[in-house]
């Protein structure tokens, strides 16, 4: 366990940095990829002054599956802009081949925020394909009167 304390004149200027040092470490969000790599597995850290960013990434960290930890990071950092409300500028300018894959993934959370993402994705669908890229859907359907040949 690492204890950081400020003492009684204030935070100096190092422990300002070693607390954003280890916010970034517990939670890097430069890019989806960094945050995937980042530490899921600590989840006891004694410092002061109370940090928001480390205390949310520390109770993350307590759930044993780890790629729910990062999963819910990753939803929480780079597909939420604030709390309830779901940042679409993600999948702009997603290539077509890899939406409906990172749509998937979104879903896979099957939580409060994994679905209020998920549910503002798919409802922001059309203004999302409307771009210059022309997107040709097929579906196939048998007909349901007929049965299928054996």
């Amino acid at each position: 366990t690492l204890l950081m304390d400020h003492g009684q004149e204030g935070m100096s200027p190092t422990t300002e940095r070693a607390l954003a040092v280890m916010a970034n470490t517990l939670c890097n969000t430069s890019s989806i990829n960094a945050t995937y790599a980042s530490n899921h597995t600590l989840e006891t850290f004694s410092y002061s002054p109370h940090n928001s960013d480390i205390a949310s990434a520390l109770l993350l960290n307590k759930n044993k599956n780890k790629l729910e930890v990062a999963h819910h990071k990753i939803l929480n950092h780079h597909f939420m802009q604030t709390e309830g409300v779901a940042n679409l500028n993600v999948f702009i300018d997603m290539d077509l081949k890899v939406l409906p894959h990172a749509i998937a993934w979104v879903g896979m959370c099957r939580d409060s925020m994994g679905l209020s993402v998920l549910h503002k994705i798919l409802s922001s669908l059309p203004p999302l394909l409307k771009s210059e890229k022309k997107v040709r859907f097929e579906v196939k359907m048998r007909p349901l009167h007929k049965k299928p040949k054996l």
